[in-house]
């Protein structure tokens, strides 16, 4: 019987990962953080085996200890640096009580400790057991008295089992106050409740969740405590509003007020007059205490404004500070992601560009689509612009809940440009996302976005331009047709830290940017424009990377559009790339230019070139030796640091380039690891160059050949096959395999159809 880890909760906290100080970094630079995938592990009683991720820096060493001696627990490794996934096996408990310890994992960076935390382990008897988490059954939750919507409680089971009661804690009689749903489970899994406003228990109410096995023999409570909400009636409030004076006319009207507890709308008369460039609303009468929403106001001729704001009105404060308004959008909202500015028409998105281009950040802000929209009617100003010396970005958060963005189209010499110009974040807390957008474009076959420029700044992308520091783009799907001069991608034009840019821009001393581009996949064709000699940088997702990419796919040709002028550095998912590729494929074949890669095309490393965990079934048919299935070539300085492993490549290639690298220079930090092709030629330079793997493995544990078949078996990527009987290859919680019928291919970011078939 297999076994699990399960996540506990505590009270109202839930957590996926566990992080330390990401934000930190040593004196030379290097990035301080750990992200464990667990913070207690509970397993069954039978003989079982799982796992847990270790997400660090390649600088950072790590090892576990454990409280005491434990014969029934067995780690795959105690130590270790770098990322790992550490294998857990529990033997099988045959006694009837549950057995218990505590995992101390600590983190080092050259020697010097920066992180510790320990992690209670249990495991369950064989026997039937049904629990939740200590804390909750000791403690319960305290709930405030306007009551909650949604609470979840994990039951860690290996029975049925099923909430047999909700009682008061004074007498056990049933309670109606507190909603469950769903009302019963099987094993491991949970359950939420709500719990109603409390406007009638002065000295507040308690009760007990009673949860039991199916048969009675096994059950647990937990407590719920909830508070008195107490409404009283309050006289003369006056409610100040910064920045709506030119919206609201002065006069008398009325609101119409919603309380938050009960729902129940009530009317106000109200004057409005403006004062000191700020609108003051004052109640004529008594208006309920606690959290209301001011609906909207409504002059004395009948015209309504809306409002939508969130108030909290306390009998000892009768002036209240209404903060949020947003001039351009006309609205509060936008303050919390349940409530946000909703774009759902061009007018609306022209205007975020409006707003944005004229100096607004919106850091903090949330917007969101709530429909699909057509920008076909001109050409597209994007939202954010600028140069690095006079940027105007877009810092908030935008959510396209996978709604489709048609027609935006545009022609440019450069400067930033795609949906957003720029986008950056203003700190760790305060990071700006763009996350699940879809772009389409015209469909007539012409280019949707065509760039003919001619300086570095020339970025573009379907999304974003460029992106600078403390930003997360996710989910962003464009199918539009392209063709790109330097510095752009499907995607985004460049990932940047701004080291050597504008001081108005946030900035990370030395190493990559703190950006995560995740989950994106560019389906359209692009066709690199060589306007100058030497042009640079086209990928399918980003061209210039000093950031994370990962769970990203490319799926559109690239190819350099005839001419005398070369094109530089292609690449199906990042052009050059300064820092992380992870869990990445490409499909689209590659066509023209040089120095071109199926997932890089240059790694420059200056502060790291990591691609991990990739492949390339895309065609690579530049004639050059500077093309590989994966990699086309590297810098050949001393700073330059470069780590490839457990990637392959079956696309087609050209004789001249490689199956898996094209040239791999002299000079540089380079760490190649379990790669395979089934391409003869592996490097387009030949092998010669390589002189500086850092970690000198066996030979035969860099790169290998094997033939169509072959590539389609597990045992090629986990066997001894290789020089060492236990090469990288995580089948387990990265990488699947359809055993004789399709190559490998990534659970968390899967092909469809898988790849090989016609291998």
């Amino acid at each position: 019987m297999k076994g699990y880890f399960r996540l506990l909760f505590v009270a109202v906290a839930s957590m996926l990962f566990w992080n330390c100080s990401k934000d930190q970094v040593d004196d030379s630079g290097d990035l301080k953080y750990c992200e464990l995938s667990v913070e207690s592990i509970v397993a069954d009683g039978a003989l079982s085996e799982e796992q847990f991720e270790v997400k660090t820096s390649d600088e950072t060493m790590w090892r576990i200890i454990l409280d005491s001696h434990h014969t029934w627990l067995n780690f795959s490794q105690t130590e270790g640096k770098g990322s790992a996934t550490v294998v857990c096996t529990f033997d099988e408990n045959p006694d009837q009580e549950v057995r218990t310890a505590t995992m101390l994992f600590e983190a080092f960076l050259y020697g010097e400790p920066y992180f510790s935390k320990e992690i209670s382990i249990k495991q369950m008897t064989q026997a039937p057991y049904l629990t939740v988490d200590e804390t909750l059954q000791e403690e319960g939750f305290k709930i405030a008295g306007e009551g909650i919507t949604s609470q979840e409680i994990a039951v860690v089971s290996n029975v049925k089992w099923t909430v047999s009661a909700v009682v008061s804690a004074e007498d056990d009689a049933a309670v109606d106050w507190i909603h469950v749903d769903p009302a019963s489970g099987s094993g491991k899994s949970s359950f939420s409740f709500s719990v109603d406003p409390n406007t009638t228990e002065a000295d507040g109410r308690s009760a007990v969740i009673v949860i039991a096995s199916e048969d009675g023999a096994l059950s647990v409570t937990v407590p719920v405590t909830q508070e008195f909400y107490d409404v009283q009636e309050v006289d003369g409030i006056v409610f100040n509003i910064r920045g709506m004076s030119a919206y609201l006319p002065e006069g008398e009207g009325k609101i119409l007020v919603t309380s938050v507890v009960g729902s129940v709308e009530k009317e106000y008369p109200v004057s409005v007059e403006v004062i000191s460039g700020n609108t003051r609303i004052t109640v004529n009468g008594g208006i309920e205490s606690g959290k209301q929403i001011i609906d909207k106001f409504v002059d004395s001729s009948g015209q309504e404004y809306v409002m939508g704001v969130e108030v909290e009105i306390l009998p000892d404060e009768l002036l209240i500070e209404v903060l949020g308004w947003d001039t351009h959008f006309k609205t509060f909202a936008g303050l919390t992601a349940e409530n946000p500015i909703l774009i759902g028409t061009e007018a609306d998105l022209r205007l975020l560009a409006t707003a944005v281009n004229g100096g607004k950040t919106y850091s903090g802000k949330y917007f969101k689509l709530n429909n699909d929209i057509d920008i076909s009617s001109a050409a597209w100003t994007p939202i954010g612009s600028g140069t690095l010396a006079e940027p105007k970005p877009f810092s908030g958060i935008f959510d396209g809940d996978n709604k489709t963005i048609t027609g935006m189209h545009f022609t440019t010499t450069g400067g930033f440009k795609g949906l957003f110009g720029v986008v950056s974040g203003a700190d760790t807390e305060h990071k700006a996302e763009i996350r699940n957008i879809i772009m389409k474009g015209k469909g007539d076959g012409s280019y949707d976005v065509e760039v003919n420029g001619v300086t570095k700044q020339s970025g573009c992308g379907a999304i974003a331009g460029v992106v600078i520091n403390y930003a997360v783009v996710s989910g962003c799907d464009s199918y539009l047709h392209m063709k790109l001069a330097a510095n752009s991608a499907g995607i985004i034009g460049a990932v940047d830290n701004n080291n050597q840019g504008a001081v108005t821009y946030p900035k990370i001393p030395n190493g990559m940017a703190d950006v995560v581009v995740e989950d994106c996949h560019n389906y359209g064709n692009i066709d690199a424009n060589p306007v100058t000699n030497f042009m640079f940088n086209v990928a399918g997702i980003v061209a210039s990377n000093m950031g994370i990419v990962r769970r990203c796919s490319n799926h559109g040709n690239i190819s350099s559009l005839a001419g005398a002028k070369p094109f530089w550095q292609m690449g199906g998912i990042v052009a050059a790339n300064n820092g992380q590729v992870l869990e990445c494929y490409n499909t689209g074949a590659m066509n023209g230019g040089t120095n071109i890669g199926g997932i890089v095309a240059f790694g420059s490393g200056i502060s790291e070139n990591l691609v991990k965990d990739c492949y390339n079934t895309g065609d690579i048919l530049a004639a050059t030796v500077s093309s590989g299935g994966i990699l086309g070539t590297t810098g050949n300085t001393a700073q330059t640091r470069t780590t490839i492993q457990n990637c392959y490549s079956i696309g087609n290639k050209s004789t001249e380039s490689g199956g898996l690298f094209g040239t791999l220079q002299k000079g540089a930090a380079l760490i190649i690891r379990f790669c395979a092709s089934s391409q003869a030629k592996m490097v387009g330079s030949g092998s010669n160059n390589f002189a500086s793997d850092t970690e000198q493995l066996e030979t035969g544990d860099r790169w290998k050949n094997f033939s169509a078949e072959d590539m389609k078996k597990k045992a090629t990527f986990t066997t001894s096959v290789w020089a060492s009987a236990a090469p990288g290859w995580d089948f387990d919680s990265v990488w699947a395999i359809d055993e004789g019928s399709s190559t490998p291919y990534l659970r968390n970011n899967e092909q469809v159809p898988h790849p090989g078939a016609d291998l």
